[in-house]
């Protein structure tokens, strides 16, 4: 690592105290522009002094009326990552590059974004900002993709091939420069930084689970998902799809089921060790006829299926047949973000951040199946996106989380 970095590694953390806020990824020879806030001063890796910033609790408070950081020039590059931690009290721009080279601003409580040649005009990430809160964003762009990450979750913007115009214009933190300085931020700023290459979305949610300031969000042991145009399981595991297909509704890519005989097998993902777990995705029914979201193949003695009766009941059964069934009236061709969430034996169904049942049922202990089950029955008939297993059970916070900072997509 080189010898700087690590001694600006090492004065952050004196500075700081136990309140260490920031994290620092060990990608020393892309990271072109790092800047941490404390209680007196801020620590640069670049030049550039803070103009009307005030220090305390250790971040930067930009007043959004005069105060700005006038970062200079950072050189040319055609792929971007740009990283901060923060806490919004209202609009403004949180950084950019020339007029409008880059830029990342808060405009009508949304987090807009500006790419040159990819991502014009204040494009909207539909992502809220939330005022009086520490956030983590993350703006990622190359030649093929650009991606705005919320605590960890992603959203694709574009996928143009269009090259960013490689000039070597000035940046600025807190403010954007147009002949004259507006567009300021109101709000603290804890941590920023800038690569000269596009993080990947495990490096993204690998940074925000390193963050002090926000609950980390942990890294699914299932994430099924076609958001990227294909089929994916993003934790690694290997699939089998059976007949599924990649359909575009609105702006995101999801998985289409047909009911006659798609299905997705997974590699058998076994609860039986972790008493702690949240499933959730995000499905659109076509029609009300029974339909299955999850379930196993007829083997053994397990039968671990979740499904719609088709009329008024939600069902879910556990790996010897025991279950309960819970009242929905889905409306079809609608979006509904559903999360099952299991603290060792209470079980709380949750719809839209409104939760619907909680229950009392043990032995969920396996997940094979996806869109139904592997005899071919309670097949689903619609769409499917986001599948996600964490061995953790999510707090009601973390459930408004989710759907908060993934609903744009779908509703």
């Amino acid at each position: 690592m080189n010898k700087f970095i690590i001694l600006l590694l090492f004065i952050c953390s004196v500075l700081t105290g136990q309140k260490q806020s920031y994290y620092a990824p060990d990608y020393p020879n892309e990271c072109i522009f790092r800047e941490v806030f404390n209680d007196e001063y801020s620590v640069r890796q670049n030049g550039g002094t803070p103009v009307n910033v005030t220090f305390s609790e250790g971040s930067g408070s930009f007043n959004g009326s005069t105060s700005f950081n006038d970062i200079g020039k950072l050189g040319t590059f055609q792929e971007i990552t740009i990283r901060a931690i923060i806490k919004p009290a209202g609009p403004g721009v949180i950084l950019a590059k020339g007029s409008s080279d880059y830029r990342i601003r808060i405009d009508g409580g949304v987090y807009k974004v500006t790419v040159s040649g990819r991502v014009g005009g204040s494009t909207s990430t539909g992502v809220s900002a939330v005022n009086g809160q520490w956030q983590e964003i993350v703006l990622t762009s190359y030649a093929g993709s650009t991606d705005f990450y919320f605590n960890g979750i992603g959203t694709n913007i574009n996928t143009s091939s269009v090259n960013v115009p490689e000039s070597n214009n000035t940046w600025y933190l807190g403010s954007r420069y147009l002949g004259a300085f507006d567009l300021y931020f109101n709000g603290e700023i804890d941590y920023i930084e800038v690569y000269n290459y596009a993080w990947t979305a495990e490096e993204a949610l690998n940074a925000f689970n390193n963050s002090r300031y926000i609950e980390p969000v942990i890294t699914p042991i299932l994430h099924m998902t076609a958001e990227r145009g294909v089929l994916e399981d993003r934790a690694g595991n290997a699939f089998t799809n059976n007949g599924s297909t990649i359909f575009k509704d609105g702006s995101v890519s999801v998985i289409d089921f047909d009911e006659l005989d798609d299905y997705i097998t997974v590699t058998e993902i076994n609860l039986d060790n972790d008493t702690e777990w949240t499933i959730s995705f995000w499905v659109k029914l076509n029609n009300t006829i029974k339909q299955g979201f999850y379930g196993n193949e007829l083997i053994e003695d397990k039968y671990t299926r979740f499904f719609f009766d088709g009329v008024s009941l939600l069902y879910l059964f556990n790996d010897v047949g025991s279950g309960f069934g819970t009242s929905w009236n889905p409306q079809g061709k609608k979006w509904y973000n559903i999360i099952i969430t299991n603290n060792e034996t209470t079980v709380s169904i949750y719809i839209d951040n409104s939760i619907i049942t909680i229950q009392t049922l043990e032995g969920i202990n396996t997940v094979k199946q996806i869109g139904g089950r592997g005899n071919l029955t309670n097949l689903l008939n619609g769409k499917l996106n986001e599948f996600i297993i964490i061995n953790e059970t999510w707090t009601a916070e973390q459930v408004s989380q989710y759907y908060t900072s993934t609903k744009h997509k779908y509703k």
